[in-house]
C-alpha cells in the first residue's frame, strides 16, 4: 500500500509578508535576475505595490526598466533567473 500524506488543515500565501519576513531576498533575487538578463539595474521597490504577486511584479518591473510588456518567453526566463537568485540568497 502506497504511503499517503495527510491533507493539510490549511495552505497559507504569504504574497506581501505580512507572516513571514525575507529580509528583502526577494528584491535582491529580482534586481539579480534583471541585471543578469537585461543588465539593467531594477528595484523592484520603485515599480510594485505590497500584495502583488511574482509574475506582477516581475511583469511591472520590467515594462518600467525595459519600456514595453515582456513577451511570455521573456517572463519566464527572468522568472526562472528569479528563483535561482532566491534560492541562493
Amino acid at each position: 500500500m502506497p504511503d499517503i500524506a495527510p491533507t493539510p488543515p490549511a495552505v497559507l500565501f504569504d504574497i506581501d509578508e505580512t507572516l513571514i519576513h525575507t529580509g528583502g531576498s526577494g528584491a535582491r533575487s529580482w534586481a539579480m535576475a534583471f541585471r543578469d538578463l537585461h543588465d539593467v539595474e531594477a528595484d523592484i521597490g520603485e515599480h510594485s505595490s505590497a500584495g502583488e504577486t511574482d509574475p506582477q511584479v516581475g511583469t511591472a518591473t520590467f515594462r518600467a526598466v525595459i519600456g514595453r510588456d515582456p513577451e511570455p518567453a521573456e517572463l519566464a526566463r527572468l522568472y526562472a533567473s528569479y528563483l535561482r537568485h532566491l534560492a541562493d540568497d
